[in-house]
């Protein structure tokens, strides 16, 4: 993967060459791909005040809701790879969340608008079965190695459909693609707190395990990737090689969609297009190697020698209204004040609507499926046409998810040497304590209620102890089982 990384420089999907292997025996379907559009999109939360019936607004019971996203509409077509572009508090996560449906409509969230795939109003289900979300911390299990963690998310996955070994074929096939072979046999590891509790000296690098992350969403062949700020804490050799497997992905048919924290200019030239957010709306969609020519026609010429990332921020903050720092003006010792800055993003928004890229955006149609078989309700609760065979999960038995469950929760034991020690300490303490209370009990009629009391101990306490083991687990791995 080192060697590819330094490939694929030039601007275009044309011009960046990843070598890619085939995953495994699992044949790629990019025949039709994925055509993603979300049309007039907007999304709300339910403000604390308005919970209050004094709260609501005077003339309609309706409660208010603060925007997040505001008219929001695009598209994605197959083999395309799109970055979302803003500053803090822009909306970018709560889009990627929106978009990729993890987010309904409840009586603290209100979302308005359509998201279509492939022209169809699509189930949640449906879209869970041909789509993968990497969220922005990674939500491994430390105790694992990359093989055994792509094995059982596949195993879990497979529903048995394949054999055993043609799973670990499609397993090395896309450790292989990922350029992950060489750390196969090693921990995934801790980070944080999680690093100084556990038994495992050492993991896997911030790239390798944002690797082994995507790895874990590839496994069902997903025609759709969401990705959080993938290239987050990593330096810029990782997330370079990050973003040229993500590139490859895109090469191979797959629609990727991520949001991204200060890209470098060699990093934003990887993508197709580049969504820019302010105050959750729309500042410019389109081509990334237009976006100079565009912002220098509203008046905001890219400076030299700037990362075009860092313009288009400074020009979101500010509104559009302070004055780049030259490099002469650093030379005299110019103080930029921030008093006059502005953080109205309606020009913009406006400008950009007013552009043809704007205009291109509102001529995108939604179109809607013909032929009805079910009918389910959406995120935005109207009813949606869904294919029968897309309401059967894809799932192991249960007898193998009991296997796969416990084996690994046997394995976490037994890796960690602290926590192993600790609970046999444990139980020979109890065990001594409890013959201690209960030694030399006299053979009469006290000593014979003594020993019924014992022996209810004896009875309740694995109960007890089988109940602290899950209430201590589930916290730290409470995001593998909820995402």
């Amino acid at each position: 993967m080192s060697g590819s990384s330094d490939e694929g420089e030039g601007e275009g999907k044309a011009e960046i060459k990843v070598p890619m292997p085939p995953l495994g025996d699992a044949e790629i379907d990019t025949s039709p791909g994925v055509h993603l559009v979300w049309k007039d999109l907007c999304f709300g939360y339910l403000q604390p005040q308005s919970r209050f019936n004094c709260c609501k607004e005077e003339d309609d019971s309706v409660p208010k809701y603060k925007p997040i996203l505001k008219e929001l509409t695009g598209e994605i077509k197959p083999g395309e790879m799109i970055a979302v572009l803003g500053p803090s508090g822009a909306g970018k996560t709560s889009f990627l969340n929106v978009i990729a449906r993890r987010v309904k409509n409840s009586k603290t969230k209100h979302i308005t608008g359509s998201i279509t795939i492939n022209g169809q109003v699509a189930s949640h289900k449906f879209f869970k079965k041909i789509s993968g979300f990497v969220a922005q911390d990674d939500i491994l299990m430390g105790s694992m190695t990359v093989w055994e963690a792509l094995i059982f998310t596949a195993t879990l996955t497979d529903a048995g459909k394949e054999t055993k070994q043609q799973i670990e074929d499609r397993v090395r096939g896309l450790l292989e693609s990922m350029g992950l072979m060489h750390v196969r046999d090693n921990f995934i590891g801790f980070v944080g707190k999680g690093s100084n509790m556990s038994g495992i000296a050492r993991g896997l690098s911030g790239g390798e395990r944002k690797r082994v992350s995507v790895c874990v969403e590839l496994i069902h062949n997903p025609l759709l990737l969401f990705l959080d700020e993938p290239t987050s804490g990593l330096d810029s050799y990782a997330a370079k090689t990050v973003l040229n497997c993500l590139r490859g992905l895109s090469n191979q048919g797959r629609t990727v969609l991520c949001t991204i924290h200060q890209p470098s200019a060699e990093i934003l030239k990887m993508f197709d297009k580049l969504l820019l957010l302010g105050s959750g709306s729309t500042v410019y969609f389109g081509p990334t190697n237009e976006a100079p020519q565009y912002f220098a026609s509203i008046g905001h010429p890219l400076p030299k020698f700037c990362n075009p990332g860092d313009h288009y921020m400074t020009i979101i903050q500010t509104g559009g209204k302070e004055k780049i720092v030259s490099e002469e003006d650093i030379q005299e010792d110019s103080i930029v004040s921030l008093k006059d800055n502005i953080t109205d993003h309606t020009a913009l928004a406006d400008a950009f609507l007013d552009s043809k890229y704007g205009k291109m955006c509102e001529a995108i149609e939604v179109r809607t499926m013909e032929e009805k078989k079910h009918l389910e309700k959406d995120c935005f609760g109207r009813e949606v046409i869904v294919e029968e065979d897309d309401l059967e999960g894809e799932r192991a038995p249960f007898l193998m998810q009991l296997k796969l469950l416990t084996k690994r929760a046997w394995d976490n034991v037994i890796r960690e040497p602290l926590l192993f020690k600790t609970r046999i300490f444990q139980t020979i303490f109890i065990s001594v304590l409890t013959g201690l209370i209960f030694l030399r009990i006299p053979y009469n009629l006290t000593g014979a209620s003594d020993r019924i009391s014992g022996g209810f101990f004896v009875a309740l306490s694995p109960l007890f102890s089988s109940i602290n083991g899950p209430t201590a687990t589930f916290p730290p791995e409470r995001y593998l089982l909820i995402c």
